[in-house]
C-alpha cells in the first residue's frame, strides 16, 4: 500500500464487517478514533503516538484505505499528560465520499510524525474550522461533544448551535467520551438561542449518551421550544420507573407520543439513545438495538414537524420543570431518521469496540517491488545491473552503464561512436567502413579489407585507404 508522501510512521484502522457490528452500507459516518494504553476492540497500545507528538495534536493525518487521500479529522480532546503511557487523545474521523462497508472490512490509516507542519486537514472541536465541519454530514443539525469545562459548548456543525447559557453542577463531569456535563436535577440546564438548522422538516433523529442519577421522576433531555408545548422532545419518563418517551408535533401543533411502557433504565448506568421519525415510523433505539414495546413503533404517518421559534434547552423543560439529574454526553440532532445500521455501528463505535490496529514505520525504498507503491513513496524506480529496484538515490542513466549486457537489459543502446563502445538512450549511429578495425566486421558491414584498413568498396577507390587493386582511371 501507498506511502502518504514522507510520514515517519503509521497505524493501519481496521473496521471489521464480521461480527453484525456494521450491517449496513455507511456514507460520510463520523468514527471515533482513541489513542491510549488500551484501545481499539483489541485493546491495543498506541501510545508511540504520544511519544512523538507530545502535545502535537496536528501532526497527524488520517488517510482512506489507499494510505494518501486524506479524510478530515476532529480532535475533541488531546490529553498529553507528559507521560505517553497516561496520554489518552479522542477524535472524530470521516469526510463526504467516505463509504464504511458491510460486506468487506474497512481500512484506513492514522500517520503521525513530530517533524511535520500542522496539517490543514486536522480541525478541533471549537474552531469552526472547515475540517471540524467535514467530518459531519449535512444532515446533522447539531452536534455537542460536551466537551468544554466552563463557557460556552460548542457545535461542531457549521449550523454554529452554539449554546447561550450553561447552569450544570458540573461542565467537566466524567463522559462516556472524554468529558460530559452532570445535571443536578434542581435547577441546571444548557440553552440554545433559536436556529433556522431546528426546523427540520419531515424527518428528525435525537441522540445522546445519558447516565441517570435518578429514574423515579420526567426528566427532560432535550426539549425544543420555550413557550409553546414542546415541537420534540426525548424524556425518561417517570412511568413505570424510568421509560423512555419521545414527542413530536406537527405544524398544526398536534402532538404525537411513543412510549415504551416499561422500565429501560437504571441509575448510573450509560446508555446510547436514540429517537428518530423517519415520515412515518416513530422509533426508539439503546445501545445500538431498536426497541420493541409499548407504542414504539408507532406509525403516525407522514408530518411536518413544526418549526421552533424559541430556544432548545438541554436537561431540562423550558418552563424550568421535567429537570434531568445526571450526566449527558454527545449530544446530537440529525434532520433525517438514522438507520438501523447506522445507530448501531454509531453505538458500537462510541464504545471504542468497532475498530482493530497495527502500527508500523515507514518502510524504505528498497522495501518496495514494484513501480507505481515505490514511487508514490516518493522513491525512484530504476535498472541497476539488468535489474529493477526502488531507491532513494537517483536512477542511472544509459551514459552510466559501461558494458553492454547492462547497457541493453536497462533499455538502452550498445553502440561503436567515434571508435568508442558507449551505452546511449538513442539509437546508434550508422557506422562509417573506416569505423572498423577488423577485416570480419568490415567485410560483415559490406565494407572492403584493404592493405589492413576498411573503407568503401572497390580497394583503391578515391577516398579509400590506398590504391592496391583499384581498377579504373
Amino acid at each position: 500500500m501507498a506511502w502518504l508522501s514522507d510520514w515517519a510512521y503509521r497505524c493501519k484502522i481496521t473496521i471489521d464487517s464480521a461480527g453484525a457490528k456494521v450491517t449496513g452500507n455507511l456514507d460520510w459516518f463520523p468514527i471515533l478514533v482513541y489513542i491510549s494504553s488500551s484501545c481499539g476492540k483489541d485493546n491495543q497500545d498506541l501510545t508511540t503516538i504520544f511519544t512523538e507528538l507530545g502535545g502535537n495534536s496536528k501532526k497527524i493525518a488520517v488517510t482512506k484505505a489507499d494510505g494518501i487521500t486524506e479524510l478530515y479529522v476532529e480532535i475533541e480532546r488531546w490529553n498529553f499528560t507528559g507521560t505517553p503511557a497516561t496520554s489518552e487523545a479522542w477524535m472524530w474521523v470521516s469526510k463526504e465520499g467516505w463509504q464504511i462497508s458491510s460486506v468487506a472490512d474497512t481500512e484506513f490509516y492514522i500517520y503521525y510524525d513530530g517533524t511535520k507542519p500542522d496539517n490543514v486537514n486536522i480541525g478541533l472541536c471549537s474552531d469552526g474550522s472547515a475540517a471540524t465541519h467535514g467530518v459531519w454530514d449535512s444532515d446533522y443539525v447539531m452536534v455537542h461533544h460536551l466537551r468544554e469545562t466552563f463557557g460556552t459548548h460548542y457545535d461542531s456543525t457549521s449550523n454554529n448551535c452554539d449554546t447561550k447559557s450553561e447552569i450544570v453542577i458540573d461542565q467537566d463531569a466524567a463522559g462516556k467520551i472524554n468529558g460530559a456535563d452532570e445535571f443536578d436535577g434542581i435547577n441546571d440546564n444548557l440553552e440554545i438561542a433559536d436556529n433556522v438548522a431546528f426546523d427540520v422538516g419531515g424527518e428528525i433523529s435525537m441522540e445522546a449518551w445519558i447516565y441517570p442519577h435518578s429514574t423515579g421522576n420526567r426528566a427532560d433531555i432535550l426539549n425544543a421550544d420555550e413557550t409553546t408545548p414542546a415541537r420534540f422532545l426525548i424524556r425518561i419518563q417517570r412511568t413505570w420507573g424510568g421509560e423512555m418517551w419521545m414527542t413530536i408535533r406537527d405544524i398544526t401543533d398536534t402532538g404525537y407520543d411513543a412510549f415504551t411502557g416499561q422500565a429501560d433504565f437504571v441509575n448510573n448506568t450509560w446508555y446510547h439513545i436514540v429517537c428518530t421519525y423517519d415520515g412515518t415510523w416513530m422509533r426508539f433505539y439503546k445501545n445500538g438495538s431498536e426497541v420493541i414495546a409499548g407504542t414504539f413503533p408507532n406509525n403516525i404517518g407522514s408530518i411536518t414537524i413544526h418549526n421552533i421559534t424559541n430556544d432548545v434547552h438541554i436537561g431540562q423543560h423550558p418552563i424550568g420543570v421535567n429537570r434531568f439529574n445526571g450526566i449527558i454526553d454527545e449530544l446530537r440532532i440529525s434532520k433525517i431518521a438514522r438507520s438501523s445500521a447506522w445507530n448501531k455501528a454509531n453505538y458500537y463505535s462510541s464504545m471504542d469496540n468497532l475498530v482493530s490496529y497495527i502500527c508500523e514505520e515507514m518502510p524504505l525504498c528498497e522495501d518496495y517491488d514494484n513501480q507505481f507503491d515505490c514511487e508514490e513513496a516518493g522513491c525512484n524506480w530504476c535498472c541497476v545491473g539488468g535489474v529493477w529496484v526502488c531507491q532513494e538515490a537517483a536512477c542511472p542513466t544509459c551514459p552510466d552503464y559501461d558494458n553492454q549486457a547492462d547497457c541493453e537489459a536497462c533499455g538502452c543502446n550498445w553502440c561503436l561512436i567515434d571508435d568508442v563502445w558507449q551505452c546511449v538512450a538513442e539509437e546508434c549511429p550508422e557506422p562509417e567502413c573506416s569505423d572498423y578495425d577488423n577485416q570480419i566486421d568490415c567485410e560483415a558491414a559490406g565494407c572492403c579489407w584493404c592493405d589492413g584498413v576498411c573503407q568503401d568498396c572497390p580497394c583503391g577507390a578515391p577516398g579509400g585507404g590506398g590504391i592496391a587493386g583499384w581498377v579504373g582511371g
